[in-house]
């Protein structure tokens, strides 16, 4: 064997055990990734069952994948030089891909601490132009965007958004899950539980190039679809036409696939409205801010230019006296709006603290009425909006939650449920799986 082959096999073989001992004896990682926004896997438990169906060296692979040494800056790295890719335009326009869940992301619990016992609006006058369907001869219109095509996320200068491509299984699976849950509600508490349905839509709605819209699904088409298939008897809140004639206003992060707290509010609007009652101006309420937010777009991304132009998250503090309580194995008193995220990456956590399994918000609403909020994480934003309207909120993450509805529905009186989802539920079936394991025979 030749000398350089030789040297070859032992540089390989030199690496692998430098690499493998600073894995595992000298570089530590935190237990989540602020960076990807989840919690990394942890080493996995030993048992002769698992070593022999294969678990324990799956799960062993997840977890050095996780935690090999120098694994932000390698991450940082290979999102940055995708972002490379692709042929550039005359302007700033381009697709990058995307992995990310887009409704959301869970939390690891916190440390449990013992506590002491947190009509619709009108249509728009000059209703939004209608996406034309995108075709293969479409495509080249593009260039003419002066953009570039590489894969999911349309990046257009300092802002980016989701490109929505609508599954109608997936709509239809949607629809079915709130006709089980409504049903087994009917069962066991006949007439005595009403259900709303908000699908909000997303930035990808509003672009306002028609050929740039036509590189997605039109949402409103997809939810007017869906609504269709869903009972009568539930209302459908029509949030595309309550942020249509808004615009002009910041209802979405640039850098992030969330709307903001303004978008939010002319959804909850049309909420209450639809249920006869008046919302609270927005004019009423006391403002923050938390500056210098890089969300989830640029974290897939890395893109420059959107880290040239960070968002500001803009809160409105609550006029109603209240007590907001999180559950995981007990209660923890927290902020309902948590501010200790505003000096952390990712910001929109300040709504309800993030996404927790479930919480019960206490006010001291005049009106006595309770209400369930069945959601993803576009329902973080909403639900401060909804203190003044009710005298308790329950919030449930079906990512989290691990009970059965209905029953907690008995246990807590509860006479409102309101499912509040973006559509990108529609582009896939996972969220109506979710919704299928809350009811359980």
């Amino acid at each position: 064997m030749r000398i350089g082959n030789m040297m070859q096999i032992l540089f390989f073989i030199g690496f692998l055990i430098t690499g493998s001992i600073l894995t595992l004896f000298v570089h530590r990682t935190p237990a989540s990734s602020e960076t990807e926004n989840r919690r990394l896997a942890s080493f996995p438990l030993y048992s002769l069952r698992n070593v022999m169906s294969g678990v324990f060296f799956r799960e062993l692979d997840n977890y050095t994948a996780d935690h090999i040494g120098f694994r932000e800056p390698l991450i940082h790295s290979s999102t940055f030089l995708t972002s490379l890719q692709g042929i550039a335009g005359r302007e700033s326009a381009l697709i990058v891909p995307s992995h990310a869940n887009n409704t959301g992301e869970s939390q690891s619990a916190p440390q449990v601490l013992s506590t002491s016992n947190s009509g619709p609006t009108e249509p728009p006058t000059s209703p939004l132009l209608v996406p034309e369907q995108a075709t293969p001869s479409s495509q080249p219109a593009v260039s003419e965007e002066k953009g570039k095509v590489q894969g999911k996320i349309l990046i257009l200068e300092d802002r980016a958004v989701n490109l929505f491509s609508y599954d109608p299984a997936a709509g239809q699976a949607y629809a079915d899950e709130i006709h089980r849950i409504q049903e087994r509600i009917d069962q066991l508490m006949p007439d005595s539980v009403h259900t709303s349905v908000i699908l909000a839509p997303t930035a990808a709605e509003f672009l306002q190039s028609a050929k740039l819209r036509s590189l997605s699904d039109s949402q409103k088409n997809a939810i007017d679809e869906v609504y269709g298939k869903i009972k009568t008897k539930i209302a459908k809140v029509d949030a595309v036409s309550s942020l249509s004639p808004h615009t002009g206003e910041p209802l979405f992060f640039r850098t992030d696939h969330h709307w903001t707290a303004s978008g939010a509010y002319y959804a909850y609007a049309a909420l209450v409205q639809a249920k006869g009652m008046d919302p609270v101006p927005l004019t009423a309420y006391q403002t923050g801010e938390a500056p210098d937010f890089l969300g989830s777009f640029y974290t897939s991304t890395m893109n420059r230019q959107l880290a040239a132009h960070p968002d500001t998250v803009v809160y409105y503090k609550p006029n109603v006296s209240h007590r907001y309580v999180v559950h995981y194995s007990g209660p923890l008193e927290m902020p309902l709006l948590d501010l200790s995220h505003a000096s952390k990456k990712n910001k929109y956590r300040i709504f309800l603290s993030g996404d927790r399994p479930w919480s019960q918000i206490t006010t001291q609403s005049d009106n006595q009425r309770s209400l369930l909020v069945i959601k993803d994480s576009y329902g973080n934003a909403l639900v401060p909006f909804l203190l003044p309207h009710y005298r308790e909120i329950y919030v449930v993450d079906p990512r989290q939650f691990d009970q059965p509805i209905v029953p907690f529905i008995q246990q807590h009186h509860i006479q409102e449920v309101l499912f509040i989802n973006n559509a990108e539920v529609l582009m896939d079936q996972g969220f109506a799986q979710l919704l299928r394991k809350l009811v359980r025979e």
